[in-house]
């Protein structure tokens, strides 16, 4: 839609209304020197009716181009997010496919504390990491040996080890190389924050891999709230059914984004497309009922008229010439005749019914 031409149109179309108003209630010439009292008076009703008149056509003009230019972010919201979608569906089908072949998946977490003086970048002191390699799942929860927090959350699958950034960081880094997909919630986050403190060490940066970012996935669930609000891992988890009792513990958090890809995995790519979590409906029934009852109306009127047609052209061939009762191509006829008939007009009555309903219905 050429929506620079709809805008031009527009205001072609306001300019011919107010001009067509000024032809048709013009200003008579005044002279201020030589006018009577009822010719000023004249004067001035006619100078406020097209000052009004000029006031509507703006704010009629200013209406309509609010209306289009809505629609146009409207259109262009919805293809950027089914383009989104696309995107994402594609990302959870390469997910797929990996675990399929046994391939690595690392899911991980990063704990810091609030940016300080000492620590610009925040206190680093937890990293939880979640490895998955087919159907084989081990999680680990790794604390820094000096951090000091006043209460730690506890591990829920397994033993916290304390190591040194050191110890942390080479662990991490065996486990990643080996994967395929990085994933985690807001992630790049974690990402960016992982490299920046282990330059500081004189660490090179983590293996750069495909990320899977589960605060983008959510928004593939149909309930899912864009607001950022609604967006952290807990709320997003019990959209998916994943149970997460004791967040913002790096190995927890870690564990509960892997269980939640895996759910989301089965929501969108494994199920069948009518089960599919926020899938359109698949059905071959006719989504209006009163298509489906006119077909059946034009099945059995055609029907009849095909039926009598043949009778009266071959009357031989339905009838035995003696004893005039129904032969076997009578039968055949009427058990052939309609079942084809009913499966075209069904057909097209599918057809139809898909053209009269709203594709994002």
């Amino acid at each position: 839609m050429d929506y620079e031409k709809i805008e031009r149109a527009l205001v072609e179309r306001t300019k011919t209304l107010y001009q067509d108003f000024v032809a048709a209630n013009p200003i008579q010439h005044f002279d201020s020197r030589t006018a009577t009292k009822a010719e000023r008076a004249a004067h001035r009703i006619a100078s406020k009716a097209q000052n009004e008149a000029l006031r509507a056509a703006k704010g009629r003009y200013a209406n309509l181009l609010a209306r289009v230019r809505a629609h146009r972010a409207f259109l262009a919201d919805r293809h950027a997010k089914r383009e989104q979608r696309s995107k994402y569906l594609h990302l959870l089908r390469a997910v797929a496919d990996t675990i399929d072949s046994n391939g690595v998946v690392i899911s991980f977490d990063v704990e810091r504390g609030w940016p300080n003086v000492d620590f610009p970048n925040g206190e680093f002191r937890e990293l939880g990491m979640t490895i998955l390699r087919g159907s084989h799942i081990e999680s680990y929860n790794l604390r820094v040996d000096t951090a000091q927090k006043a209460h730690w959350v506890g591990f829920n699958f397994g033993e916290t080890k304390r190591l040194s950034q050191i110890e942390i960081f080479n662990r991490f880094v065996k486990a990643a190389s080996d994967a395929k997909f990085y994933v985690g919630h807001s992630l790049n986050v974690d990402i960016e924050y992982l490299n920046t403190i282990m330059e500081d060490v004189g660490y090179p940066p983590i293996p750069y891999r495909r990320v899977v970012d589960t605060f983008f996935l959510a928004s593939l669930h149909p309930d899912f709230d864009e607001g950022r609000e609604r967006a952290n891992l807990s709320n997003v988890a019990t959209l998916y059914g994943v149970p997460a009792p004791n967040p913002h513990s790096g190995g927890n958090d870690a564990r509960y984004n892997m269980e939640l890809l895996q759910a989301m995995v089965n929501a969108h790519v494994r199920k069948p497309p009518s089960e599919m979590v926020g899938a359109i409906s698949l059905d071959t029934e006719p989504k209006h009922p009163e298509i489906g009852n006119r077909m059946k109306a034009i099945a059995i009127f055609c029907f009849g008229v095909t039926m009598g047609a043949w009778m009266n052209i071959w009357p031989d061939v339905f009838y035995h010439p003696k004893s005039g009762f129904p032969s076997g191509a009578f039968f055949f006829a009427y058990a052939t005749i309609p079942v084809t008939m009913y499966f075209f007009l069904r057909w097209r009555g599918r057809a139809r019914s898909d053209n009269l309903v709203d594709k994002n219905s």
